[in-house]
């Protein structure tokens, strides 16, 4: 692998590659290349969709999990589920045998994220309320969306509602209360998010708010789901009488428009799926959605159930959340008093807005970036336009750039080989015929 091959959460395994490149046509934001008949990542350039995962059919990209931590090792471990954990273990397991099972696992405490879940949707309801300027509010909760917004689509980074999410809300508040409780430092408390996805395993050290996370590390779903379902099987005949606490708004959060069927906020919208998200997006930057109040962008079609380190089947893991929802109800209870202390914190709301992340520049000296945009312009012109990929690089315009930085060579677009070949061909023909006929040539050669 060179430098080139970095991600902060996937990993590219050259040697299962197949050089297919479907993850090369996939990826929203062209962060991989496959110069060599291998996959490649950009530095810095991916915004952790997991899109790559899904589409590539040898299983050569894979997310960079690591190993379920050693919670010996700290004085209190503290799970915080995804919603999205509740739908993977069947129709009859409830939400509270699940986190009963995951205290066998390990964990000294599992915190059910209602509270925290149900305070940012009363705080968002109020700021939709309240709001006054063009342009709908986006949700920032799926850090796939936020990073790409970042990349492709600053000029929309105001309308980014500024709360926090509500794992983040949720570790804080623990870590305050329980070093107070227990007379514990606060860094003796372990917190772990429990996650359906690689974007939500990267915002702990890559925050989106740029904010230190209060969480210490992820586990993704897929990674636990072995053990959970083991303890679950353990304590079969006990898991009756466990009572369930988890709210419909709550497991909601892990659905495309829960957060909208759950407050009031006039008119929104929920999209589902990054290239929907896109087409979304780009309305709202040229003012189509002017009427629209708030728009719940999840760049998984359905949702965080539908995370890529998730195990159950989606449509199951849906129907599941949407029975449990109809029967706790969607509706929040403002007068919860763990939920009205939580929607009262000053922390719950963001004290800097989300910065843009543009793409890598061409050249840090300004005036070497106009040569090269201007060497790219001139080279875009003369390719063939079609964005075969056939050069591993996903348009003729990220290949132009992969030449002006010395990437690859402008020979390795086959079709402007070919034409070069055929130049060559041609011109080595012309200057064949005009070179004179050697003597005694012509139609009477070789007669007596």
């Amino acid at each position: 692998m060179t430098s080139r091959l970095q991600s902060r959460t996937l990993r590219i395994d050259p040697d299962r590659c197949s050089g297919h490149m479907s993850c090369v046509r996939v990826c929203p934001v062209e962060a991989i290349r496959a110069w060599h008949g291998k996959a490649e990542m950009l530095s810095g350039r991916c915004i952790d969709c997991g899109l790559c995962i899904r589409v590539c059919k040898s299983g050569a990209i894979t997310p960079r999990q690591g190993s379920m931590p050693d919670l010996k090792r700290f004085r209190h471990t503290v799970a915080i589920p995804s919603p999205a954990l509740y739908a993977q273990f069947g129709r009859d397991v409830t939400p509270a045998q699940i986190i009963a099972a995951l205290k066998r696992v390990g964990f000294d405490e599992v915190a059910d994220m209602t509270p925290a879940c149900e305070a940012v949707l009363l705080s968002i309801q109020r700021m939709v309320q309240e709001r006054r300027s063009e342009g709908p509010l986006i949700s920032p909760h799926c850090p796939t969306v936020v990073r790409l917004i970042q990349v492709r689509h600053p000029s929309l980074l105001p309308l980014l509602a500024p709360v926090e999410t509500p794992q983040e809300v949720m570790a804080q508040a623990i870590r305050t209360h329980r070093a107070k409780v227990l007379g514990l430092r606060r860094d003796q408390i372990a917190i772990f998010h429990i996650t359906p996805c690689p974007a939500k395993a990267s915002d702990l050290k890559y925050h989106t708010h740029h904010q230190a996370s209060q969480l210490d590390g992820a586990v993704a779903i897929s990674q636990i789901y072995g053990e959970v379902k083991r303890a679950l099987a353990s304590r079969e005949s006990d898991m009756g009488n466990v009572q369930n606490g988890v709210s419909g708004p709550c497991l909601g959060w892990a659905l495309v428009g829960g957060q909208g069927g759950s407050i009031e906020t006039g008119n929104s919208i929920a999209v589902g799926g990054l290239e929907s998200v896109i087409r979304t997006l780009e309305d709202i930057e040229n003012g189509k959605l002017h009427d629209v109040d708030y728009v719940e962008c999840r760049s998984c079609r359905e949702g965080c159930v539908d995370g890529c380190l998730t195990v159950e089947n989606l449509y199951e893991a849906r129907n599941k959340l949407v029975h449990l929802i109809r029967r706790r109800g969607s509706q929040i209870d403002p007068t919860s008093p763990s939920v009205r202390d939580l929607t009262e914190r000053s922390d719950l709301i963001l004290s800097k807005p989300v910065e843009p992340r543009p793409s890598q520049t061409l050249d840090s000296d300004r005036a070497r970036a106009i040569e090269k945009m201007q060497r790219m312009e001139d080279l875009c012109a003369r390719l063939p336009g079609i964005d075969c990929a056939a050069c591993g690089a996903p348009t003729c315009r990220a290949f132009a750039e992969d030449v002006v930085q010395g990437r690859v060579e402008e020979a390795s677009c086959p079709l402007m080989l070919q034409q070069r070949l055929r130049k060559t061909v041609a011109d080595l023909s012309a200057i064949l015929d005009q070179l004179p006929r050697p003597p005694g040539g012509g139609e009477g050669e070789g007669k007596s």
